[in-house]
C-alpha cells in the first residue's frame, strides 16, 4: 500500500508539474475566496469557476482605471490596448452628458438621454453610475459582458 501510495504521489506531482496553470487556477481561487469570505464555498466556487472557457482558460477578469479627469485614463487604456490587444478590452460607458468633438457613439461613449439612464438604474442595468456635473456616467452590465 505504501508503495502505491507513494508512486501515485509522483503521478500527482508530474502532473501539477505539466500544468503550472492549475498552481494558479488554484491560487486565484483561494485568494478570491479569503476577499470575499463566502458564507456557502461551494456556491461561491460555481459562481467563480462558471467563467471558465471552453478551451480551460478563466475567463476575463474586470481591471478597472478610475481617476479624476484629465489624469490620463484614456491615455493609459489606449496604451494597454494597443499593446496587448488579446489582454484586454474596453467596456463602452454611458452618460448623459453631449458628446465632444471627435466622439463617437457607441465607442467612446453610449451617449443617452437622461431619462433612458434613470430607467437603466432602475431596472438595475448598471454595474456603478454616478452623476458629475448634471450628467450620469455608469457602466452597465451589457457593456462589460460585451468585452
Amino acid at each position: 500500500m505504501q508503495e502505491y501510495r507513494s508512486q501515485m504521489g509522483l503521478d500527482n506531482k508530474s502532473y501539477v508539474d505539466r500544468h503550472p496553470e492549475l498552481r494558479t487556477i488554484i491560487d486565484e481561487f483561494v485568494t478570491a475566496t479569503i476577499s470575499f469570505k463566502p458564507d456557502d464555498i461551494l456556491k461561491f466556487a460555481t459562481t467563480y469557476f462558471s467563467d471558465l472557457k471552453k478551451n480551460g482558460k478563466l475567463g476575463p477578469k474586470p481591471f478597472v482605471i478610475a481617476g479624476p479627469s484629465g489624469v490620463g485614463k484614456g491615455t493609459l487604456i489606449d496604451k494597454l490596448l494597443t499593446k496587448y490587444p488579446e489582454t484586454f478590452g474596453f467596456s463602452v460607458s454611458h452618460t448623459t452628458r453631449n458628446a465632444r468633438e471627435g466622439e463617437v457613439n457607441g465607442v467612446h461613449y453610449n451617449f443617452v438621454s437622461k431619462s433612458a439612464f434613470e430607467e437603466a438604474v432602475e431596472k438595475g442595468d448598471f454595474i456603478e453610475y454616478a452623476k458629475v456635473h448634471n450628467n450620469y456616467y455608469g457602466t452597465s452590465i451589457q457593456a462589460v459582458e460585451k468585452v
